[in-house]
């Protein structure tokens, strides 16, 4: 039988796919059943694509044609050759080989010897052992190149070799290797009858691997004729190129010229006749179907050189786009394919969206889609790490090795495979988050206490009703838990398996107690009735996965008993072998058959014609991408390894091309229009370069415009408008944000939204668009009802002053905390919040202490101090709020830590304390509570006549007890350094309570005797050191307050400097406070002095009475407008935690900005009202 090869060689759109498939059509028009096998060999995820192009010339049979990929191939040559089957490995079962062949040769190996355990190395290494699989070396060649070798890669390859051969043959003939399936097959090729004279056509490969070339070198021999298309120039092969654009193609298709070149040289030398190759160039009918531009780009891409198409003509079928965010470069692809697909008459099948990397395009790309109901196939395979059984195998196995540890339960519970509610599995877990609940022992206690959030400060009280049923429910779902849950950790845990003994547990020991742990925990008809569910919902692809899933998990179970067998494997070493052989698991769906968007990566995606393309992610970094160095292999080991001839895959300066190359084909695959996008900025904000490929684009079409997408809201632009329920979204944005008439510039754009809204009004709305125009008023004024206001804000009304701030700062925010009483989660783990009150509340005890008794705070000791700070600490101690936030090691550090910061600031208030004559008088000083100590509410009339009652607690009040009258000075505590009081937002109405607490002990102030107590400063005093940079030590400055804190700060009445700082002389600055006075012993610096004039003091004590009278009676009106104020660049939204509830865009929505004022300018102003 004579046979013959014969490549197929052509640039993008000569026609290579066409040749191949019109050749097998043309044998089908002949004979559809008998007569030769017509055999089309493709990559995988092509086959449907090109039976169906087959099928589509005409032809009304086929019976004798085939599309198969080379995995399919071999299958179905194993199967034909009547081949023994063997046991094929999974991923992750090869991954767990690997481990045990590793902990078996660990003392013979030489250079990952320590790296045996390391995370994720025996994943790298099946990577790197399928990877000479595949390009077909063999552990000999391996052995023979680590002789040759110096010593740093003969160490590495001598390893490799061990353990790649110790895996050959732990195969066996019982077992395969997915990479494997080839070399079995060629053995069986002579016993395949039905390909002897069959007729092969190879299409669609930029490269192949050492696999595919020896089966296409042992297949050739038995076919009648072989034709291999590959992609690259004709001239550039056979060196017939010789313009100044000739090394740019060279490097180009310098990877599928290598192909070829490897490939002829293989067939020549198996016996094969090589013909001629066949050399395409576009025919006219498919350049008159293309456009000029796209033709021009093809043909000058990347060469320097201008194409010949008019600058109207790039235009028009050529864009470029620079979008402000990823976001953003989606939506306006999906507003091209809607302008295509109505405007144009393609059809979606006709288009394609195309990536580098789909990881962060295709969360984006699949939601911009199903919004506008586009239907679309996503070309990759689904990662499923992330599915509820994957997690739960690893937290079952992390709760092996930790029992019951917080974050491992936590994880388990969020999986909904613990036969728990729903809601059963949330309140058990914000239990577990509230108490710290953790380990064996805390759970196997015989109950659970609930201890009040406030045990910190309060004694605790007994269980209300609520907290008994609740300790009830929670005793439930405990035992639930640990029904499930024990005997597997008592397995686990037997014979030292958990630690990692020697006594741990066989391969079929683990795997029965798996199963009998799933059984428990009813997870095979879970995964079903969510199946079922999802069927129900339409959702097939979801239910398909949940059952996929269920078989790898099984067939995972499988492995492990096959592989250790008879090697005892300990809970640890259990949990590393899920997490590397299921984390990395995928499913893949089929490539559409209908009317559909492909969005795919160029380097996956088997792209069929198309008219028209948008290329994202045109950015430096993905076009083209950066290219890792292996973990195992480095670029050198594989250069060597190359130039010993052992076919690895090339090193990273050589895949620089293969980038190249995949650009060329992403900007050619479209035949009309084409559109390059790139973002400007990534998610976090941080700028992102374009492509450097992009430059080359636009020297071959220098006519090429490149315009700026920003964000459409903030431009008021209409091009993302492509559904009815777009168009009502933005409405309602356009309307809440869109200036005053007589402020507004772009009357045209106005106009414009306005007749959209009309015509959107004229039509039948739907449940979404009457939702969204109930949202065009302006949230600005939004309130409550007056029958919701009058049952939220009952008169008389007793309120905090911090609840006006919060209502000051956002009249959203304190309704949210106040009313809806939104409250974030509580956490057993001493946070920032938790240190501060622990702060607080040494200092208020060792105060308290202080003031009762005969010696002053100034004339105490450093050793007095000293250990009246550690006797509140064991008393704060003692009030903790649980136990179990103390036995954390960080939380008892944080814990001490207090106690010496406390300590440096108490002996730093000694210091203060002895230049003035304030003593401390009381600590939490409560007004308006119905305890014993507390001072009488403060009442305040509003402007509309309502009776306000204001409560809290200060601090601390220190006073001064002269012979005529008792001078008071607030004190509040302040984590953190360089706290002051903002007078200028004090002003304002925004900043209150320091100046809420002045007006509060004016009015209602009064001392032990019954004498009122006269208001003379309030101060912010910090409890964090202060830290200055100086070159040496010895350069430190002397600081007249010590142990590095700053000077309290805050308003201080002029009238009595003297009973803060007596020894003051004039013409200086107070060493203790932040104020001075000139030599004629006048006030000085005022503009960076805290004290004030005394009618400027009594002013501004009288406009913040005024402020918080009138912010009652807006709150009580029922105002809940989300209306932040913004000062400089601070803002209340930065730590807010409701921006999930109120979801106020800062950049996007409108502000109250508040201007700052100079302080002379403030108290000018005060004192003038």
């Amino acid at each position: 039988m004579k046979m013959s090869v014969q490549f197929i060689l052509g640039r993008a759109g000569s026609g290579k796919t066409h040749a191949c498939v019109a050749a097998v059509q043309a044998r089908l028009r002949q004979d559809p059943v008998g007569g030769p096998r017509l055999i089309l060999l493709v990559p995988e995820q092509a086959s449907l694509q090109m039976e169906r192009a087959i099928l589509g010339g005409g032809v009304g049979a086929a019976h004798r044609a085939e599309v198969l990929s080379f995995r399919r191939l071999a299958h179905r040559v194993m199967d034909e050759a009547g081949v023994a089957p063997r046991e094929p490995l999974s991923e992750s079962a090869r991954v767990m080989v690997l481990r045990r062949l590793m902990s078996r040769f660990q003392p013979e190996l030489r250079y990952y010897r320590r790296l045996d355990r390391a995370p994720g190395f025996a994943r790298q290494l099946g990577d790197t052992v399928s990877e000479l699989i595949e390009e077909a070396v063999t552990p000999d060649e391996l052995s023979a190149a680590a002789a040759a070798a110096h010593e740093g890669l003969a160490a590495k390859l001598h390893d490799l070799s061990l353990i790649y051969r110790a895996y050959v043959e732990y195969l066996g003939q019982r077992r395969v290797d997915p990479s494997q399936v080839l070399e079995l097959a060629r053995s069986a090729l002579p016993r395949c009858p039905w390909l002897h004279g069959a007729e092969l056509w190879v299409d669609g490969f930029a490269s192949l691997s050492g696999q595919e070339e020896a089966t296409l070198v042992a297949l050739a021999p038995l076919c009648r004729s072989v034709s291999i298309s590959l992609l690259l120039d004709p001239a550039v092969l056979d060196g017939s190129a010789a313009d100044a654009a000739a090394d740019v193609w060279r490097e180009i298709f310098d990877q599928t010229v290598h192909t070829c070149r490897r490939l002829d040289e293989r067939l020549r030398r198996a016996g094969c006749h090589v013909e001629a190759p066949l050399r395409l160039a576009a025919p006219p009918e498919a350049l008159a179907r293309r456009s000029p531009a796209l033709t021009a780009l093809e043909r000058k891409l990347f060469t320097g050189e201008a194409a010949v198409p008019s600058p109207k003509e790039a235009a028009d079928d050529v864009e470029i786009a620079a979008c402000g965010s990823r976001r953003t470069e989606v939506e306006y692809a999906v507003s091209r394919i809607v302008a295509w697909v109505h405007g144009r008459n393609f059809r979606y099948r006709d288009v394609a969206l195309i990536v580098r990397d789909l990881q962060p395009y295709h969360d984006l790309i699949s939601a911009a889609l199903n919004a506008r109901d586009i239907p679309y196939f996503l070309d990759r395979r689904r990662p499923v790490a992330h599915h509820p059984l994957i997690a739960w195998l690893n937290g079952v196995t992390a709760l092996a090795v930790s029992p019951y540890a917080l974050d491992v339960v936590r994880a388990l519970l969020k999986t909904g495979l613990t036969t728990l509610q729903t809601g059963e599995a949330d309140e058990l877990e914000n239990v577990l988050i509230e108490h710290g609940i953790a380990g064996r022992r805390a759970w196997h206690a015989a109950e659970w206490s609930f201890v009040g959030a406030d045990a910190l400060f309060e004694p605790e009280d007994d269980p209300s009703t609520f907290q008994a049923r609740r300790i009830e429910s929670m005793e439930r779902t405990r035992a639930a838990f640990r029904g499930i849950f024990d005997p597997w950790i008592d397995f686990a845990r037997a014979h030292g398996a958990a630690e990692g003994g020697a006594d741990g547990h066989t391969g079929p020991q683990w795997a029965a107690a798996l199963r009998e742990l799933m059984e428990r925990a009813e997870v095979e008809s879970t995964l079903e009735a969510w199946a079922e569910r999802a069927e129900a919902e339409g959702r097939l692809d979801d239910a398909e996965q949940h059952r996929q899933i269920w078989r790898d998990a099984s067939k995972f179970l499988d492995d492990l008993e096959t592989t250790f067998d008879d090697v005892k494997v300990s809970a640890g070493e259990l949990a590393d072998m899920i997490d590397a052989g299921l984390s990395r698991l995928t499913l893949g769906l089929a490539p559409p058959m209908l009317d559909q968007v492909l969005v795919g990566s160029i380097d996956r995606s088997r792209h069929p014609t198309i008219k028209a393309a948008v290329v994202l992610g045109f950015n430096d970094g993905w076009f083209p991408q950066r290219i890792r160095e292996g973990a195992i292999l480095h670029d050198d080991d594989r250069t060597a390894l190359i130039e010993r001839g052992l076919p690895v895959r090339p090193p990273r300066r050589r895949r620089v091309f293969e980038e190249r190359l995949l650009a060329y084909i992403a900007v050619t695959r479209p035949t009309r229009k084409l559109v390059i996008t790139y973002a400007t900025q990534d998610e976090t904000g941080r700028e992102l370069r374009p492509s450097a490929y992009l430059g080359a684009i636009q020297e071959a079409l220098p006519g090429v415009v490149e315009r700026a997408v920003g964000h459409p809201g903030a431009g008021r632009q209409s091009w993302d408008v492509l559904t009815e329920r777009d168009l009502a979204a933005r409405l309602a944005l356009e309307f809440r944000n869109r200036p005053a008439i007589e402020y507004d510039n772009d009357a045209d754009r106005r106009g414009q939204w306005n007749g959209l809204y009309q015509a959107l009004r004229s039509r039948p709305a739907s449940d979404h668009t009457r939702q969204a125009m109930a949202g065009l008023g302006d949230y600005r004024n939004a309130s409550l009802s007056e029958a919701s206001a009058e049952g939220c804000y009952p008169e008389p009304l007793s309120l905090s002053v911090s609840r006006l701030e919060t209502f000051a700062s956002c009249p959203f925010k304190q309704f949210a905390r106040y009313v809806l009483d939104l409250r974030p989660r509580r956490e057993a783990r001493l946070e920032a919040v938790d240190v501060g009150r622990i702060h607080h509340a040494i200092l208020e005890d060792f105060v308290r202490e202080v003031a009762g008794q005969s010696k002053p705070l100034g004339d105490l000791s450093e050793d007095e101090i000293e250990a009246g700070v550690e006797r509140s600490w064991q008393r704060v101690c003692a009030r903790l709020r649980t136990e179990l936030e103390a036995s954390h090691a960080r939380d008892a550090y944080l814990i001490r830590r207090a106690s010496r910061r406390i300590g440096d600031a108490v002996q730093a208030q000694r210091v203060i304390a002895r230049g003035g004559r304030l003593r401390p008088f009381r600590t939490e000083q409560s007004f308006g509570f119905d305890d014993a100590d507390s001072l009488p509410a403060v009442e305040l009339v509003t402007p509309k006549g309502r009776r306000i009652l204001l409560r809290g607690y200060m601090d601390r009040v220190d006073l001064a007890e002269l012979a005529d009258e008792a001078l008071g000075v607030v004190i509040d505590y302040k984590e953190g350094r360089n706290k002051r009081l903002d007078l200028s937002m004090a002003y304002q109405g925004v900043s209150l309570q320091l100046l809420g607490y002045l007006v509060a002990l004016a009015q209602v102030g009064r001392t032990p005797a019954g004498r009122p107590i006269r208001p003379i400063g309030a101060l912010l005093v910090g409890l964090s050191p202060h830290y200055e940079s100086v070159d040496h030590p010895d350069d430190a400055p002397e600081f007249a307050i010590p142990y590095g804190l700053d000077k309290p700060r805050g308003l201080i009445h002029a009238g009595h400097l003297d009973v803060f700082d007596h020894q003051l002389p004039a013409g200086q600055r107070s060493q203790y406070y932040q104020f001075g006075l000139k030599k004629d012993g006048t006030l000085g610096w005022v503009d960076n002095s805290d004290s004030a004039t005394p009618e400027a003091f009594a002013a501004l004590l009288r406009r913040t009475e005024r402020i918080m009278a009138d912010l009652a009676d807006r709150m009580i009106d029922g105002q809940i407008a989300v209306n932040p104020y913004r000062a400089g660049g601070h803002s209340p939204c930065t730590w807010c935690l409701y921006g999930s509830v109120c979801r106020y865009e800062p950049g996007m929505a409108p502000t109250r900005k508040l201007t700052p004022l100079k302080r002379t300018e403030i108290l000018e102003r005060a004192t003038g009202e």
